[in-house]
């Protein structure tokens, strides 16, 4: 197996440092690079050259503590070596990223998908082909290291948008007075396995449009998904049709604007 790869020189991920983006880092880029690189599952040492303009870091540059580079660890075993690509000429497989346009994310072909699911959930021993009664709900926090950032922008999406508690105090009440098995979770500290089994394990999952929603891509076929606020990319409702799962959207922050829709969710 060739051990060098690269990507195109047309491919961008979003704004700047993609690999520190959880989204592009677990929809975009690692079913990809297991679809292409390791075919048969088998993790081995690799390079994958990458467009030294494309903006692509392990970590924020400018908050090192925002960075996705516990999941190379995790996922690929830190056998995953980025090389900034200054001879575009050089001749070497490509791992295909064809466009940037953002109605396509989440839109590729659904073997890359599916074929990283199996992966993850042979590598992390998920017991399969359970489903429990819970019902997920999505709470933003920021990412452990990024509290005091200057800039807002660099810590995580939740300054930019989550469900206010009223919502949370609302919904629960809800959820307890009709008896049902639910969980209000902040992903963005908890271990990959843990967001795993969290998400594989539920029948329904609710959020604003964020990062977090990006795990569905573990939830079992069937399962529903609830988009609330404003959807500014169609990658969710994409990746939910690629994964055979049951999508629903409400441009509201309010749960008594979308009750009427867990009624009949749940």
């Amino acid at each position: 197996m060739n051990n060098i790869y690269k990507l195109p020189i047309q491919a961008r991920f979003s704004g700047t440092g993609a690999l520190c983006e959880y989204y592009h880092f677990l929809i975009e880029f690692a079913p990809k690079v297991l679809y292409y690189c390791f075919p048969n599952h088998k993790i081995s040492n690799i390079n994958i050259l990458v467009p030294k303009a494309g903006g692509f870091y392990l970590s924020h540059p400018k908050n090192s503590a925002r960075t996705m580079a516990h999941l190379f660890q995790e996922i690929f075993e830190d056998k995953i070596k980025i090389v900034s690509l200054t001879d575009t000429s050089l001749i070497y497989p490509i791992i295909p990223f064809a466009s940037n346009r953002e109605d396509y994310w989440g839109d590729d072909n659904p073997m890359y998908y599916l074929n990283f699911q199996h992966f993850i959930l042979t590598k992390f021993k998920i017991r399969q082909h359970i489903r429990t009664k819970q019902i997920l709900i999505i709470r933003r926090g920021i990412q452990k290291g990024c509290e005091k950032a200057k800039l807002h922008t660099l810590q995580t999406g939740a300054d930019r948008r989550h469900l206010p508690d009223k919502f949370f105090q609302d919904i629960s009440n809800y959820l307890a007075k009709t008896k049902q098995n639910f969980q209000i979770v902040v992903l963005d500290n908890m271990s990959l396995l843990q967001q795993i089994e969290l998400f594989y394990h539920s029948r329904l999952v609710i959020g604003i449009h964020g990062a977090g929603l990006s795990n569905i891509i573990f939830c079992q076929p069937e399962t529903k998904v609830l988009e609330l606020g404003d959807v500014l990319v169609p990658c969710y409702v994409n990746l939910a049709k690629k994964m055979n799962l049951k999508y629903y959207t409400k441009n509201t922050k309010k749960f008594s604007e979308c009750q009427n829709i867990l009624e009949e969710l749940t």
